[in-house]
């Protein structure tokens, strides 16, 4: 989303109280992308003089204000909304008036006054690198001195769900001519459109449906990508309602490989819709890792340590997914009773904890079985599995207990991307792709340097 300052508006605390203007007051509020939105009241104050006017008593507490919501005018008649907002203190100066800063990681933007708390109809999101991987194009007919556009032509639609709670789909097209004075334009769209048949609030529809998404392309991509644009509808005939939201994770990545992990042409059109729902199918440990190893693809900027560590865990969290326990409650606690009875009383529960530990299988056992269920690719990608097997133990050991590792920075290297490609190999074969496409996985550009190193490292003697 790109960064953008609106023009000075008056601010309140709900539309009634903005249109009463009593203890409304001007402020510029300015969006970005990383830092979220802020509304600076140069003289005035949200906060502090409505309380003391009201009241005749006004206390500063330790902890923040907090607004569920603010609502503004701008002078040409904009409303703006911002969500979840925090105060930054109110200042003064004797003589002189009161100030005020907040903040919140959301902006709310219509022409049409609205409930930001309503639930939501529709919303269209633009992801960033989307029109790229489905490798859509349009050109114009060409006939002598003529270029004709066909708007039928231009149209393309990739279905991602089908449900009753939501349908989702990829709608490309080129939209109408724009004429200025250096010419004509003609952009070409890539949006992702949900239709919601009951509604959803923006929270919801943010933290399921579209981190569900990203996280999806980002498995398809190998990069994580942006919400570029995002806009909300409360009615179907109602205007859009334009979403401003910061992100901490914002790509770096300039371009779409060009041979991304899984690439569309693998998958066709029905193929893509049965990875979509396949992937919105998955629930508990497993939706988790999924979403851990894709979040793993984005531009965070932390020490190696961390990041092993992060992967270490994703990858456990994968492998011990889904896993019937070994014995019923009932089996096991026949089975350590009599150890934990024949067991001092200080340190009883203890043992009983760690006994109980026993209806899962070791670490060491969920790491072979996580080398069969990726086999052939697992074999190709580490010929000496035994020697990465052990490596891996000891790295999980050091890192869960905050251990200083002895081992040089390139095998944590090695298996930090060694993790993520494996998780890959069984993620694909669990959400039903084909031997085809894992093997385009394979001769992709993605992390196919760090993968021939993993390889060279681990080959045969």
């Amino acid at each position: 989303m790109n960064d953008k300052t609106w023009k000075t508006a008056l601010w309140d605390t709900s539309w009634e109280e903005l249109y009463e203007g009593k203890f409304s007051e001007e402020g510029i509020c300015r969006f970005s992308k990383t830092n979220g939105a802020t509304l600076a009241i140069p003289f005035g104050d949200i906060s502090k003089t409505r309380v003391l006017m009201t009241t005749g008593r006004y206390v500063e507490g330790i902890s923040s204000r907090r607004y569920d919501c603010l609502f503004g005018i701008t002078q040409d008649g904009t409303k703006l909304a911002l969500y979840n907002v925090l105060s930054n203190g109110v200042g003064g100066s004797f003589p002189g008036s009161t100030h005020e800063t907040l903040e919140a990681p959301t902006v709310l933007e219509s022409r049409s006054e609205f409930d930001p708390a309503a639930p939501m109809l529709s919303a269209q999101f633009d992801i960033q690198f989307l029109r790229d991987w489905l490798g859509v194009s349009y050109s114009p007919i060409r006939k002598d001195s003529t270029c004709t556009f066909d708007y039928d032509k231009g149209h393309l639609s990739f279905p991602l769900l089908i449900s009753s709670k939501a349908c989702i789909e990829i709608r490309t097209g080129i939209d109408r001519p724009r004429t200025n004075s250096s010419g004509i334009s003609i952009a070409y769209y890539c949006h992702v459109c949900i239709e919601y048949p009951y509604g959803k609030t923006l929270d919801e529809i943010w933290r399921t449906d579209l981190w569900k998404l990203q996280s999806l392309f980002a498995f398809c991509f190998g990069t994580y990508p942006e919400v570029t644009s995002a806009k909300v509808r409360q009615k179907r005939e109602d205007r859009w309602i334009h979403v401003y939201r910061s992100s901490a994770n914002t790509g770096r990545v300039a371009e779409l490989s060009p041979q991304p992990p899984i690439q569309l042409h693998q998958l066709g059109r029905d193929g893509l819709l049965r990875l979509s729902q396949s992937w919105f199918a998955l629930s508990g440990d497993e939706q988790h890792a999924a979403e851990m190893l894709t979040s793993l693809l984005g531009s965070w900027n932390i020490p190696l340590d961390l990041e092993l560590l992060a992967a270490t865990t994703m990858f456990e969290s994968l492998i011990r997914a889904n896993r019937p326990p070994l014995y019923d409650k009932e089996a096991l606690g026949e089975l350590i009773e009599l150890i934990v009875t024949s067991a001092n009383e200080e340190i009883r529960e203890r043992v009983k904890g760690l006994l109980s530990q026993l209806d899962k299988p070791s670490y060491n056992q969920m790491l072979k079985e996580a080398y069969e269920e990726a086999k052939p690719w697992s074999q190709r990608l580490l010929p000496r599995w035994s020697i990465f097997r052990n490596e891996q133990y000891s790295l999980r050991i050091s890192g869960a207990h905050g251990i200083e590792s002895d081992e040089n920075p390139h095998l944590r290297i090695d298996h930090y991307y060694a993790q993520i490609t494996l998780a890959y190999f069984i993620l694909m074969k669990r959400l039903g792709l084909s031997t085809e496409t894992i093997d385009g996985f394979e001769k992709s550009t993605f992390l196919n340097a760090a993968r021939r190193e993993i390889t060279k490292h681990y080959a045969e003697t």
